[in-house]
């Protein structure tokens, strides 16, 4: 039997993530990472809450906004819920104190491109 697992967009500001087992509609304003390690796509919501699936961080970065930005290879952040950025060890810190490496062939200014209205200095 073929394991379906599949993501959609939503135009209530959610999406759906969907895994052998069940299906979740993650709110896009409480999703603060979207990470991949060994084939497995984990959403970190607040609350320190996750659910994963089975598919490519280029798969769900296709269904997320703008201000959700790239920072490594397996890594996409909510740039709306970072709270600072370690610029000697080169990690994001979110809310609920969650921390996410930069990758180090990622600069700060390709990291944030995208968020005009935000400005880190070094």
């Amino acid at each position: 039997m073929e394991k379906r697992i599949f993501l959609s967009e939503n135009l209530m500001g959610k999406i759906t993530v969907r895994n052998e087992n069940e299906m979740r509609m993650i709110d896009l304003e409480k999703l603060l990472a979207v990470t991949v390690a060994d084939y497995l796509c984990t959403f970190h919501s607040e609350g320190n809450t996750s659910f994963s699936c089975t598919k490519s961080l280029k798969d769900a970065q296709a269904l997320l906004p703008d201000y959700f930005v790239r920072i490594s290879r397996s890594c996409i952040v909510n740039t709306d819920k970072i709270v600072s950025i370690d610029l000697k060890n080169k990690k994001v810190i979110v809310t609920d104190n969650k921390e996410f490496l930069i990758s180090k062939t990622k600069s700060l200014n390709t990291v944030f491109k995208n968020t005009s209205e935000r400005k880190f200095t070094s």
